[in-house]
């Protein structure tokens, strides 16, 4: 009775500890998203605070206020198999920078017909060159995929100066071939003259379209003068890119 006795609390003990040791998998989950998303945020590297300067929208769409496009595309570039900043950590950790690119060049000829290819080529670029760090390699074969990468940018008309302006820098410093510098410092110089021209670009209103319909109106006004205070600091980068334009020319 005694051995019956001492059996029946042992078993009642492991049935307590077992119950205290139940793990919540939703808190699980969420503390993993929370550590991608701190990894992810780090800002360790010049080239690291850069941020991403994507649109979702062409202007006429941004005209007609077409939130659904946004999410559709927002949902477009996460199919493809890159991380974002819910994943990075995962994904990092059975990926290199060399998959990340193949993986950019598949989806790009996957979808070359998407007409939100676009958005993509903003986003593949902007995160292998600075979240992955790819500007922290001077190799030959890591420069060609950084002038490969910029050249993306630049197809987008991705209007981030500061990291465009970085790696043509970057690329100068590293000795990469001037006349291929000098060809992609023109076409960002074409193509950022005509942005600048349209006042619209990143007027107050524009941004806000791009934000979640569900955040409160302030809070989306605060977010757009954010990015307005920000946009002046990228454009002193581009008046960089245009004294390097023309030191190029020389």
């Amino acid at each position: 009775m005694k051995k019956i006795f001492i059996l029946a609390i042992a078993i009642q003990l492991v049935s307590c500890k077992s119950e205290k040791e139940t793990i919540n998998p939703d808190l699980v989950e969420a503390e993993k998203i929370k550590n991608n998303m701190i990894a992810f945020s780090i800002k360790d590297e010049e080239y690291s605070k850069f941020p991403a300067y994507i649109k979702f929208l062409n202007e006429k769409e941004l005209k007609e206020n077409n939130q659904g496009l946004i999410a559709e595309r927002k949902a477009f570039v996460e199919s493809s198999g890159l991380p974002n900043s819910t994943n990075f950590l995962d994904w990092k950790s059975s990926h290199t920078i060399n998959d990340a690119i193949e993986i950019y060049k598949q989806f790009c000829f996957s979808n070359k017909d998407n007409n939100g290819l676009f958005v993509f080529k903003q986003y593949g670029p902007w995160l292998i060159l600075t979240k992955l760090k790819l500007l922290s390699q001077s190799d030959d074969k890591s420069l060609q995929n950084i002038k490969y990468l910029v050249d993306e940018l630049i197809s987008a008309e991705y209007s981030g100066f500061a990291l465009l302006h970085y790696s043509l820098d970057f690329l100068l410093k590293n000795n990469y071939d001037k006349n291929s510098i000098a060809f992609l410092t023109a076409k960002v110089v074409n193509y950022a003259s005509k942005l600048k021209s349209n006042s619209s670009s990143w007027a107050k209103d524009d941004i806000i379209k791009q934000l979640s319909p569900n955040l409160p109106l302030e809070m989306k006004e605060k977010i757009a003068e954010g990015i307005m205070n920000g946009d002046k600091e990228n454009q002193a980068s581009f008046t960089k890119i245009l004294e390097l334009n023309e030191e190029l020319k020389k």
